[in-house]
This record gives C-alpha cells, sequence and structure tokens, in this order.
C-alpha cells in the first residue's frame, strides 16, 4: 500500500514543523518498505522530513560521529530520526533504516526543514503483515 504525503511551495528554508496532508489511519500492523522523496524544485540545502506512528518517529535515530585523523578527536552530532533529500537533488529513496518493523494507527508526515525545495512529495510504501508472519 502507498502512503503519499504532499506539500506545496513552503515560503522560506524552516517551516516550523508544518505538516504535510494527508494523514492516514492503518487499522492493524503493516511492515515498511521503503520511503521515496520527491521535489519539483530541489532544496539548496538538504530537506528534512519526518515520518511519525502515532506521534512517534518511525526512523531510526542515527547519531552521526566524524573522526578527524589528524587531531584524533571524535566529534558527535545531533541525532536524527528523519529522512533527508540532499540538496540539489530532486528525488531520493530510503530502502532502510526504520526504527520499527511494523507500524499501525495515524500515520503522519511532517517537514522539519525545507532546505527551500519546493512542492515536496513523500510516499511511505508499506504492506500488511499476514498473521502468520507475526
Amino acid at each position: 500500500m502507498i502512503l503519499t504525503f504532499h506539500t506545496q511551495s513552503l515560503p522560506g528554508g524552516k517551516n516550523g514543523g508544518s505538516v504535510m496532508l494527508p494523514a492516514y489511519y492503518l487499522v492493524g500492523d503493516y511492515e515498511v518498505n521503503s520511503v521515496h522523496i520527491h521535489a519539483s524544485t530541489a532544496p539548496k540545502r538538504d530537506a528534512q522530513f519526518r515520518l511519525l506512528a502515532d506521534g512517534v518517529s518511525i526512523i531510526e535515530n542515527r547519531t552521526i560521529r566524524t573522526w578527524n585523523p589528524t587531531t584524533g578527536i571524535e566529534t558527535t552530532g545531533a541525532d536524527r530520526d528523519y529522512v533527508e533529500l540532499s540538496s540539489n537533488k530532486e528525488s531520493e529513496e530510503y530502502l532502510d533504516n526504520f526504527d520499527v518493523k511494523t507500524i499501525s494507527g495515524w500515520i503522519t508526515c511532517n517537514c522539519k526543514d525545507s532546505g527551500d525545495g519546493k512542492d515536496f512529495t513523500v510516499v511511505l510504501d508499506v504492506s500488511p503483515l499476514d498473521e502468520a508472519q507475526e
């Protein structure tokens, strides 16, 4: 099953957590297969989107760590629980990085930062779980 979220031209870069529409209600358990992001105008910096099941992110919370071999210092960045559309790209696909194996309930998508891109569509591909798979 395909769940499609869309928002039209967002003013400015930061969106204050604007909600993309529509919201979906899933009865029963569904497996997350993939996420596809598309923009009619590519963002100038990484655009960020949060996919939520009953208000909890379904994207794996990843902490970004970088190692500087010259100084021997490891830097830890902020945790990330969102998917990104990289700057200057009009589409991106995620096939993993999902924090949960199954989702149900209210499914929503928030645009955390548009990166100055326009007309975003986020597609969440899910499959219903058979009772035999649970």
